[in-house]
């Protein structure tokens, strides 16, 4: 099991919407929010989702800071002072892509990314959609999944973005609908209670509406919350296609993956 804090998440930057010119899609107008989702003496790991309008048809984002205790001069120890480099393997990001369907009222799931493993002591997978949204012109929101190993016990939990209202290219809109209501699982603070997490959630269709069984009732999928143990971390990650960038500055290693999420297995 995944082993978390017994008190609510540290909300560090709460669902910030940004306007820029600048053309990096983590830099375009964007909603994120990033936190503390786990600390002990030992280990604390930090976690960030965001959804943002990348090229016009969306971006979506999770991290995970891997921290551990350091000595400051003229204070003594302090935890989650430091980067925590681990070895590959070691540390994990995913993230559930949400859609609203307006006619229903319900947040379901238009995308999902599995767990990607990496090394050192920051993680990042990200996907920026194009031009195109993936489930039509809606409100979105990024869960953000952050994982950090320490023996054979995983560290983490999960961080919600905050909304984004995205409308596809050449068919922007005046004026969109209004802010969709919070999840009963996401806090009035925007952090998410994980006892009410739930095990399952909605499948959305590419229009963005709720996908039904032959009896009416929504189609739903497992959300997984722990990343697998594992030996070979990249041999985990099959065939899928990423692009993986590697920085190293000040000593501290972060790892970029960018890789397309897929459509919610059903």
């Amino acid at each position: 099991m995944i082993k978390r804090i017994g008190r609510p998440a540290i909300a560090i930057c709460m669902a910030i919407a940004l306007v820029a010119t600048l053309s990096s899609p983590a830099q375009a107008h964007y909603v994120y929010e990033k936190g503390e989702i786990y600390k002990s003496a030992d280990v604390c790991v930090d976690g960030r989702a965001e959804v943002s309008h990348g090229d016009g048809g969306g971006y979506a984002r999770a991290d995970t800071w891997s921290e551990t205790r350091g000595f400051v001069y003229g204070v003594g120890w302090v935890n989650c002072a430091v980067g925590w480099s681990r070895p590959a393997g070691y540390i994990a990001a995913r993230y559930d892509y949400l859609v609203f369907d307006l006619s229903a009222g319900v947040w379901g799931l238009c995308r999902q990314l599995d767990w990607w493993y990496g090394s050192g002591s920051h993680l990042t997978v990200a996907w920026n959609f194009g031009n195109r949204t993936p489930c039509g012109t809606a409100w979105y929101a990024t869960i953000g999944w952050s994982a950090v190993r320490n023996g054979s016990t995983w560290n983490g939990g999960e961080i919600a973005s905050g909304n984004h209202w995205l409308d596809p290219p050449l068919t922007l809109t005046a004026q969109h609908s209004a802010q969709p209501p919070r999840p009963a699982w996401v806090r009035k603070n925007g952090t998410i209670d994980s006892a009410k997490f739930p095990d399952e959630l909605p499948v959305m269709s590419d229009d963005g509406r709720l996908r039904r069984d032959g009896t009416g009732a929504p189609v739903l999928t497992p959300i997984s919350k722990v990343p697998p143990l594992v030996a070979d971390a990249e041999a985990l990650q099959g065939s899928a296609e990423a692009e993986r960038t590697v920085i190293v500055e000040n000593g501290v290693r972060t790892e970029i993956i960018e890789v397309a999420p897929t459509r919610p297995a059903t």
